[in-house]
């Protein structure tokens, strides 16, 4: 009962800051000169009330819940798998290693612009084969927010391995099995040693 009690309390929030969120986008008060995705959801909205079709504000705002909130869980999923995948290949963690820090030059911190200028390897791809090609549906246009995502996704794994070493606990076995879901998750949790570089 607590636990709802607190998610409640977790959403209202939420929905309070969505709500500034849109307040600052329809003011115009938001800095940059690019539109964004709440930009286009409410040009939208603007839209289809014009041809008689409204799309309803707490849709908006439901919209952008899900945008947070779908990423959460695939970003952390991700970010499992990958990290098992170089635990379970020590040789290729240190080569990723050794480029990030190299890339980071001593910093803190991975930034966004080393991502827009491609510098952070991509060792899965000389590891593992290319997928199979997709084949797109009309009715399946792909994840919204794909760019977001990768680009939340590389600068989280980057910092990770630019920042900390990490090793299997001693004695422990790296398990890759799956665990069926609407998500694929690693069937047991990803347990690691990780110590400040």
């Amino acid at each position: 009962m607590g636990c709802m009690v607190e998610w409640r309390e977790l959403l209202r929030r939420w929905m309070i800051f969505i709500e500034s969120v849109v307040e600052e986008h329809e003011r115009g008060e938001r800095k940059g000169g690019h539109e964004d995705f709440v930009d286009v959801l409410l040009q939208v909205q603007r839209e289809n009330v014009a041809s008689g079709s409204p799309i309803h504000r707490e849709s908006v705002k439901a919209l952008i819940l899900d945008m947070f909130v779908a990423g959460i869980d695939t970003t952390a999923s991700l970010i499992e798998w990958a990290m098992a995948e170089l635990l379970g290949h020590p040789l290729i963690l240190k080569k990723l290693q050794s480029e990030v820090r190299e890339i980071a030059e001593a910093k803190q911190a991975i930034t966004e612009d080393m991502l827009e200028k491609n510098a952070l390897p991509k060792s899965r791809d000389q590891r593992d084969p290319p997928p199979p090609p997709a084949r797109p549906s009309p009715y399946s246009p792909g994840c919204p927010g794909i760019q977001f995502a990768m680009s939340v996704d590389e600068l989280a794994l980057a910092n990770l391995v630019g920042n900390f070493d990490f090793s299997l606990p001693v004695g422990e076995e790296l398990d890759m099995s799956e665990a069926p879901g609407l998500t694929v998750r690693k069937r047991t949790a990803l347990l690691a040693v990780v110590t400040p570089w």
